[in-house]
């Protein structure tokens, strides 16, 4: 074996060894960020502003948003380089208020994604908007924030949601004017999100590299649907 042969094998190990290394650390930071996010005690402040947006709504309601906030954040986090769509008008309205009471957001988002995760609204497109809703609907089906082994519970006693769980949010808190999905939507998310893999864009931590999360609702009523796909998570 000549000395160039030795030193490429070398230089492998190397690199192998340091592939593994940061993948375990990678790991550790995202099951640290999701305990971060599954533990976080949203601000008084921001109830208080959604006791506001949504008068009709109950202690435990305003707690179903809360919750659907914290599925938001999870998804975002486990999957840093997609772009997700949101298909919450109620969380979105959340999500909004939580940006407004800047410190608190700012100190979230440093403990839970390691940057600003600033929101977006959708261009137009609705291509994206679609695929955006269907990378939720695809990677939001797991439960996220591993709530149940921390042995957490929701705000109000509401049990931790899953992303997949945001498309129905809004009817379940029977809110005028929300998003509405039904068979026939969730059938189509599923076809788009598996063709989307297919061709390597099904988001997650190998997919594409997007920008910022996307919140304004506004893909269209008919049929089922709203909500905002042209964002990605991050930077």
């Amino acid at each position: 074996m000549t000395t160039v042969e030795v030193l490429s094998i070398a230089g492998i190990v190397v690199l192998v060894g340091w592939a593994i290394r940061n993948s375990r650390r990678q790991a550790k930071l995202r099951a640290e960020r999701a305990k971060f996010i599954a533990a976080y005690p949203f601000p008084a402040g921001l109830r208080f502003k959604l006791d506001q947006a949504f008068p009709a709504f109950s202690t435990e309601q305003t707690g179903m948003v809360l919750e659907g906030l914290r599925a938001w954040f999870q998804l975002n986090a486990a999957n840093p380089r997609a772009k997700l769509g949101m298909p919450s008008k109620a969380v979105d309205t959340a999500w909004h208020e939580f940006i407004l009471l800047t410190k608190n957001y700012a100190d979230f988002c440093d403990r839970a994604f390691g940057k600003f995760l600033h929101h977006v609204p959708h261009d137009g497109n609705a291509k994206a908007e679609q695929d955006g809703l269907a990378r939720t609907y695809g990677l939001g089906a797991g439960l996220l924030a591993g709530g149940a082994a921390l042995g957490l519970a929701g705000g109000a006693g509401v049990a931790m949601l899953t992303g997949r769980d945001l498309f129905g949010l809004d009817q379940r808190l029977g809110m005028p004017g929300g998003n509405s999905y039904d068979a026939t939507d969730f059938a189509a998310l599923e076809k788009r999100y598996q063709q989307m893999q297919s061709s390597g864009d099904g988001g997650g931590d190998s997919g594409s590299s997007g920008s910022d999360s996307c919140g304004d609702s506004g893909c269209g009523d008919g049929g089922g649907g709203g909500g905002c796909g042209g964002g990605g998570c991050g930077s």
